[in-house]
């Protein structure tokens, strides 16, 4: 990983999830998009912690916005998963 990536931070505002998402990841440069495009497998592991408790998991339409980002670079298989508790 190179030391840009490293040391990156990005941040945007809004009221539109999905969109900053992507915003967020198009700052990150071509370190990020190469990264996405070259790797092996993609596995996006968001915190689905609780289906009921929408502020105790990451919001579906940040995945999607990180689904629509890397799908620019990828046209293979993007996995997504997590190991959601309640109870």
């Amino acid at each position: 990983m190179s030391q840009h990536l490293l040391n990156t931070v990005a941040i945007a505002t809004g009221n539109d999830r999905r969109e900053m998402v992507r915003r967020v990841l198009t700052m990150l440069g071509p370190d990020f998009t190469h990264r996405a495009k070259n790797a092996k497998n993609v596995f996006i592991h968001p915190n689905l912690v609780n289906y009921r408790k929408q502020t105790a998991s990451t919001h579906v339409e940040e995945v999607r916005g990180i689904l629509d980002h890397i799908s620019l670079v990828r046209a293979d298989e993007i996995l997504v998963g997590d190991a959601g508790f309640h109870d």
